[in-house]
C-alpha cells in the first residue's frame, strides 16, 4: 500500500472515555487518505482494548504504540518518528473535527504551488466550541500566508487554532526532553518552526474544542510549575521574536516565574537585550507574584 498523505496523531493518557469522539470524527471523514497513529503514554484504563475494537470497525489504518508515562511531548516525538504520512496532524484525545477536515486540509495544501511548498510548514485553521461558535475572530479573507511572527499574523490570529505541519519539518524540530519534567509548551517548537517556515491560514473552523474537566489547561498552574525548565526556556525564547513591548514584558515576567521554580537566573538574551534588561526590573515582582500563586496551587493539590 502507498503511504497516506496524512498521519493523524493522537497522544493519549487514560482517555478511553473520550477516544470514541476522536474515532467517530475520523470514521466520518469524506477523505480517507490518512492513518491514525495513537501513542499511549502509560494509560492504566482500557484504552488498548478500546482501540483494538476501533481497528476492527475502521475503514482506515490504525496503529497503536504504548510507552511508559513520560509526557505528551515525548509521545509527540515518538509519533513523528513513526509517522508514515507526509503531513502530520496532531489530534488531541478529547476533541472532534468536522467530517470534511482531511479533504479541506488536503485541498488547501495542494493549492500551494508545488515550487513554493518547501517554504511552508503546513496549514492552520480556526477552532469552534461544542455549540459551533468560532473561537476568536475570523481572518477577514479566505486565506493568507505568513510567518506566525509577522504583523499580518499577529494582527489577525487570535484564539485557539489548529493545523498540521509537514512530517519532515516536525522531524527537524523535535520537542526537547527535560529530565524529570513531563510537560513542554508546544509553542516552544511552533515558534522555532515559525521563524523558518510560513503557514497558510485558512478562514474555516475544522476542530471542535471540548473544555474537559480533566484536560491539561484545567490544571495548568500545577503542571507547568512541575516542568519549570521547559516553560522558562519557552518564555526566554519568546524574546527572540519581534514582539511588542507589552508581550516582551509578559514573557519576562513568565520567565521569572518559572526560573524561580527551577532555581535558575532569568536571561534577557534576545533581539533587544538592553531594553529587556530594563523591562526585567518591573517584571521581577510580577513574576514573583505568579510564582507564589503557583506555590499555593501546588499546596492545595497536594
Amino acid at each position: 500500500m502507498s503511504a497516506p498523505l496524512f498521519t493523524v496523531f493522537t497522544p493519549t493518557y487514560n482517555r478511553s472515555h473520550t477516544l470514541p469522539r476522536v474515532f467517530a470524527s475520523l470514521q466520518a471523514q469524506t477523505c480517507k487518505d490518512f492513518e491514525w497513529l495513537i501513542v499511549d503514554d502509560g494509560s492504566t484504563d482500557d484504552s488498548a482494548e478500546l482501540i483494538e475494537e476501533f481497528a476492527l470497525e475502521a475503514d482506515f489504518p490504525i496503529r497503536y504504540i504504548a510507552q511508559a508515562n513520560a509526557g505528551k511531548h515525548v509521545a509527540m516525538n515518538r509519533g513523528v518518528r513513526e509517522a508514515a504520512g507526509k503531513l502530520f496532524l496532531p489530534f488531541d484525545s478529547d476533541d472532534a473535527c468536522t467530517s470534511d477536515t482531511i479533504a479541506i486540509f488536503a485541498r488547501h495544501w495542494r493549492a500551494i504551488p508545488a515550487d513554493q511548498r518547501s517554504g511552508f510548514s503546513g496549514i492552520c485553521c480556526h477552532c469552534q466550541t461544542e455549540e459551533g461558535e468560532l473561537i476568536g475572530p475570523g481572518f477577514g479573507c479566505p486565506y493568507f500566508d505568513a510567518h506566525p511572527y509577522e504583523p499580518i499574523a499577529r494582527e489577525r490570529v487570535h484564539g485557539e487554532k489548529w493545523g498540521f505541519h509537514r512530517t519532515a519539518v516536525m522531524r527537524a524540530f523535535p520537542f526537547p526532553e527535560y529530565p524529570g519534567e513531563k510537560s513542554v509548551p508546544e509553542g516552544l517548537v511552533w515558534d522555532r518552526i515559525g521563524l523558518e517556515f510560513k503557514l497558510r491560514y485558512i478562514d474555516v473552523a475544522l476542530r471542535v474544542y471540548f473544555d474537559s474537566a480533566d484536560g491539561w489547561m484545567a490544571h495548568f498552574a500545577q503542571r507547568s510549575a512541575k516542568s519549570p525548565n521547559a516553560f522558562a526556556d519557552y518564555h526566554r525564547q519568546r524574546l527572540e521574536l519581534p514582539l511588542a513591548l507589552k508581550e516582551r514584558a509578559k514573557a519576562l515576567a513568565s520567565q521569572v516565574r518559572y526560573c524561580l521554580h527551577a532555581h535558575r537566573t532569568p536571561s534577557t538574551r534576545g533581539r533587544h537585550p538592553v531594553a529587556d534588561a530594563l523591562l526585567l526590573i518591573p517584571a521581577i515582582p510580577i513574576g514573583l507574584l505568579l510564582w507564589l500563586r503557583d506555590r499555593q496551587a501546588l499546596a492545595r493539590a497536594s
